[in-house]
């Protein structure tokens, strides 16, 4: 297994230029995780547009945030949802009682399980039947 690490700056932009250079380069994975949906989408854009590769019989995409974008037709992109809505209560909910007695700052770990949306980026190619 070869692993590689593309960059860029969590846009959109990025992760199109990001996976377009790779290909330029001669590097296409099996198999790419993004930092973020939207360079996920950029990378699915790329894909398309350079070689004519498609997700996910060539390059299975997955990010990580779940943005509303990466449920749309044209990307359908695996993402893990970090459950926003849960780290905003809680955040809330240690800044309450900061303020509340700010002479007993609180010191806590709040565990909050990311859950996997699985979308057509990910999905097993099938095989057609003889």
């Amino acid at each position: 297994m070869h692993v590689t690490t593309l960059e860029g700056d969590d846009t959109y932009e990025s992760g199109f230029q990001a996976m377009k250079q790779s290909l330029q380069m001669g590097h296409r994975p099996d198999g790419l995780f993004s930092s973020n949906d939207l360079m996920g989408c950029g990378v699915l854009d790329a894909l398309g547009e350079n070689d004519g590769l498609s997700c996910p019989e060539d390059v299975m995409v997955i990010g990580y945030d779940n943005i509303p974008q990466s449920a749309w037709q044209a990307y359908q992109l695996s993402s893990f949802d970090q459950r926003s809505d849960a780290m905003a209560a809680a955040a809330l909910d240690i800044l309450g009682r900061a303020f509340a007695c700010p002479d007993e700052l609180p010191s806590e770990t709040i565990m909050i399980e990311a859950s996997l949306v699985l979308r057509r980026s990910t999905e097993k190619p099938t095989r057609p039947s003889a």
